[in-house]
């Protein structure tokens, strides 16, 4: 259309999207047992496998051919599974501990199971796709430079990323007051040592 809009974004309905399953689950008075998706070790790291669909696990149970996905009872039906998912992924964890992750992923994204490399956070760092996309920039401030994480969206026409230093305490004080509130020197004196801007020559 060629026309702006107001983009408008609270930080607690940004938290609340992310509790879709909670706050449905609180509008029931008898709560449903919860998948806990954790990682399983597989023979050189560990992985995370998410089969929440019936399609998702009867391609996992089909590609894994562990006997007693498809015989036990615990492991039936969706309520079953979800009731007994730890023990469930311990079966699971019996067929990816013998195999090396980069096995296990293409063996279940070929079957359309849900999986992913399970990293710790210092890992994600270093991931090359994330840096391709221009996740992370580096920052630095007083105490030196570190890597901080970009905003999650990208604009067209508008730079959205991180500064690359972080400003010292006051730094900008004297400008601000200066330039903005138009107080010439004096002022900035008097109102420097009477603390009005913190202890004295803090």
């Amino acid at each position: 259309t060629g026309q702006g809009q107001q983009v408008d974004v609270a930080l607690m309905d940004c938290m609340l999207n992310l509790l879709i399953y909670e706050l449905q689950e609180a509008q029931f008075t008898v709560p449903g047992a919860r998948p806990t998706y954790g990682p399983v070790a597989a023979a050189d790291g560990d992985v995370l496998i998410v089969p929440i669909t019936v399609r998702n696990f009867d391609a996992l149970r089909d590609v894994t051919g562990l006997p007693e996905l498809a015989s036990d009872p615990r492991f039936a039906t969706l309520p079953a599974r979800s009731a007994n998912w730890t023990a469930m992924m311990q079966v699971v964890e019996q067929w990816t501990r013998t195999r090396p992750v980069a096995q296990v992923l293409a063996t279940l994204e070929a079957a359309g199971v849900p999986c992913a490399r399970y990293t710790e956070p210092a890992e994600s760092l270093d991931d090359p796709d994330l840096i391709e996309r221009g996740l992370f920039a580096r920052v630095a401030d007083a105490a030196g430079a570190f890597t901080g994480v970009n905003p999650p969206w990208q604009l067209s026409a508008s730079a959205s990323t991180l500064g690359a230093r972080v400003p010292g305490v006051g730094e900008h004080t004297d400008e601000v007051l200066r330039d903005m509130l138009g107080l010439d020197a004096a002022e900035l004196q008097r109102l420097t040592a009477a603390g009005t801007f913190g202890a004295a020559g803090r």
